[in-house]
């Protein structure tokens, strides 16, 4: 099964080819969905856990967060109350927006979710953060004073008569793409409408530029014809109706909001890359429908004036000539809090207004540094030789760095453990994306190592937290950068490879963190000191409790740990540490081989009472052994034995979604016997990054690289085909 998948998708699923833009031309897509007027959309409520929290047209679906429970999912409505699963684009989308400086998801409706710009996305839990949503944000076209709503279902008031027929999207981060698909517009083909974002690799500063670029590329046919732009930008973005408009010549501005919603929204319009010589109309009302009306009435402009209330601005441009037409989106919040302390944007020590900040936009438009920028990313995730489900995959994992991290004023940058937890910078989720940050952003990779080492306790035991935990802190309860939450079994030896990690791969001195690597050192040997490996603490799985007295997940990423130990005392010609590293390599080693070889695989725990099950297998067991591969460490592990193990985890811990926790558990993770099986979570629980990491290993070990990789297209496939929701 898994190689018919892997041959379809490979030789099948081709590269969807790009619609030449001027800003964008080589920009390789990989997905797409189309969605057409007559097509209808609802929530069905599914099981789910860890989610991010889900609105539609709106309407939150009110169940984000961690804890099990129902949540309200699109589905597309079909006929005799079926449904099916909604085109690509519309249950999520690319995000767009500065590096953590909040921002947007265009979907394949044209409708704008994930709402971020004033207080940034964050877990729903963290108060002074979270999505929020207006379904009245729409955009409009019109050629030859023909309008076209660019939604295929119109915020209320809007004539239905008015949305556009269907629209295609296309998806490769920082770019959403909608083909404009209606014979109103131009009978000689789809104008394209693209929103993107500046994303540069290894320039973070520049990356936090906080804008969002519509630029709209209409056939070479309609060049010479009048066409006319629309935005409807609701007020409540600032949480509070009643914003101020004003024009600067080819910018409109909004400006309003209280506290950390103060702030500004600037529009500048780009006709063929430059500023337009005609200057954007505007008009506030208290409908959608009546901004929308008015520039119908007057054929593609406003009267810039206030009608009949507030709550939404329109804003639009009526341009005589041109193929380009970019509405450049800006805005700056530069308020944030945590607690009672004013953390501020990053962004905000760089420009000082939303009209700098389009400005910036402008320029970098008009240079050719967007498209360089977005053009060498975007070639290095696709124009390679692998498949195009993984490259689809790693062309988008750039969207997930910003979308839960604080960028702040002074510099630093932070990260929540996920969307649906406002933990702080929790080491065991940190350095599964530390790869991704190394290789695109290492001095915020290093931050975070160097944030853990400044604060480490004098006990050299590097804390789980530094914030906030899962629940609703909201930044009052702790301060940030305040370590807290007790030992793991992974964090300090996580520290240590990071250390390691940003030597080797960037060159970064050890000096500086050198006192608490030895603290660290001192911590995770002495804790081992019992057993020969970690025991009685929990790790990356918490929520399964404590398994065993030791674990294999814990084992192998000590090992590690201690193999890079003994190379960085070798750099740092410490022979006691070296000699200490050495010691606990060689003794783990040995414990690692007794208590959990079973002759096939290595078994999931060992408890020093006999209690020990004969058969469980965990699935990610060998993450550890993944990062002494990529970092060139000897375990002194034959390599045989791993292949066994990940041949065994992908026959017993595959399902269709990837790898679930475990396989074959007969007796309790507490140590006291058969039963009761069930922890926090459940054995078949499926933990996504179990795939990738399965493949990794099998392909570095000498398993089958089909067999290896069809892992990891299967969990990736469950996001970006069966379910249409990569993002």
């Amino acid at each position: 099964k898994l190689q018919f998948l892997y041959f379809i998708v490979t030789h099948y699923n081709m590269s969807i080819p790009i619609l030449a833009t001027a800003a964008l031309a080589g920009t390789t897509f990989l997905n797409s969905g189309t969605v057409r007027s007559t097509d209808k959309f609802g929530l069905v409520t599914v099981n789910s856990i860890y989610n991010e929290d889900y609105s539609y047209e709106g309407v939150f679906g009110g169940n984000g967060g961690w804890t099990r429970g129902g949540l309200p999912y699109l589905y597309k409505m079909e006929g005799n109350n079926q449904t099916s699963v909604p085109p690509s684009g519309m249950r999520s989308s690319v995000p767009l927006g500065g590096l953590a400086a909040g921002g947007i998801e265009l979907r394949g409706d044209g409708r704008i979710g994930d709402w971020g710009i004033a207080l940034n996305n964050g877990p729903q839990a963290f108060q002074n953060a979270g999505k929020f949503e207006d379904n009245n944000w729409m955009m409009g076209v019109a050629v030859k004073d023909v309008a076209v709503a660019v939604r295929t279902n119109p915020p209320q008031g809007v004539d239905a008569a008015d949305a556009i027929s269907q629209m295609t999207y296309r998806g490769a981060f920082p770019v959403s793409q909608l083909s404009l698909e209606d014979l109103r517009l131009n009978a000689s083909g789809a104008a394209v409408m693209n929103a993107y974002s500046h994303f540069e690799m290894n320039k973070p500063s520049d990356s936090s530029l906080p804008v969002i670029n519509f630029e709209y590329l209409f056939p070479a046919a309609a060049a010479s014809e009048k066409k006319s732009l629309f935005m409807n930008i609701p007020e409540s973005l600032f949480r509070k109706p009643g914003v101020s408009v004003s024009v600067d010549g080819a910018t409109a501005i909004l400006k309003g909001g209280v506290n950390d919603t103060a702030g500004e929204i600037a529009v500048m319009v780009l006709v063929d890359g430059k500023p337009s010589t005609v200057a954007p109309t505007w008009i506030q009302s208290s409908s959608v429908a009546t901004n929308w009306g008015q520039f119908k009435d007057l054929k593609g402009v406003l009267p810039s004036k206030q009608e009949s209330g507030v709550g939404q601005v329109g804003v639009a441009v009526s341009v005589p000539n041109g193929q380009n037409v970019t509405l450049v989106f800006g805005y700056f919040f530069p308020d944030r809090h945590w607690g009672s302390e004013n953390i501020g944007q990053f962004y905000a020590s760089i420009w000082g207004s939303a009209k700098e900040v389009v400005t910036q936009s402008a320029s970098n438009i008009a240079s050719g540094k967007t498209n360089s920028a977005i053009t060498a990313w975007n070639r290095l995730c696709t124009d390679n030789s692998m498949p195009t489900w993984l490259r689809d995959a790693l062309t988008q994992t750039g969207g997930g760095l910003g979308k839960t991290s604080m960028f702040l004023k002074d510099g630093r940058y932070r990260q929540y453990e996920s969307h649906s937890c406002a933990q702080m910078e929790p080491p065991h989720i940190h350095f599964y994306r530390a790869l991704l940050y190394s290789s695109v952003f290492p001095t915020l990779e290093e931050q975070t190592v160097d944030m853990y080492a400044s604060t480490l306790p004098a006990d050299g035991d590097v804390q789980e937290l530094f914030g906030c935990g899962c629940g609703g802190c909201g930044g009052h309860s702790y301060n940030l950068d305040t370590p807290m939450g007790g030992p793991r079994g992974d964090d300090t030896s996580l520290f240590l490879i990071d250390n390691y990690m940003n030597y080797k791969w960037h060159g970064k001195s050890l000096s500086g963190n050198w006192d608490a690597i030895i603290r660290a050192v001192a911590w995770v040997t002495g804790n081992a000191q019992l057993y020969g490996l970690p025991h009685d603490l929990r790790n990356t799985f918490d929520e399964h409790g404590i398994v065993g007295n030791t674990n294999s997940y814990s084992a192998f990423v000590f090992l590690t740990g201690m193999a890079a130990t003994k190379e960085m005392a070798l750099l740092m010609k410490n022979d006691t540490m070296h000699a200490l590293a050495d010691a606990a390599l060689t003794r783990g080693v040995a414990q690692l081989e007794s208590q959990l070889w079973t002759g096939s695989y290595y078994r999931s725990f060992w408890c020093a009472n006999g209690n020990t099950d004969p058969n469980a297998l965990q699935g990610d067991s060998t993450y550890g052994y993944l990062w002494s591969v990529l970092l060139d460490l000897d375990l002194g592990i034959d390599a045989a034995k791993v292949k066994s193990h990940i041949e065994h985890e992908r026959m017993w811990n595959l399902n269709d979604y990837g790898i679930m926790f475990a396989s074959n558990r007969t007796y309790s993770y507490d140590c006291k016997g058969k039963g009761p099986l069930r922890a926090g979570f459940s054995d078949i629980d499926t933990w996504t990054m179990m795939a990738m990491d399965h493949a990794s290993v099998g392909i570095r070990v000498g398993a089958d690289i089909g067999e290896s990789m069809g892992v990891a297209q299967n969990m990736i496939d469950s996001y970006r085909l069966l379910n249409n929701d990569q993002w």
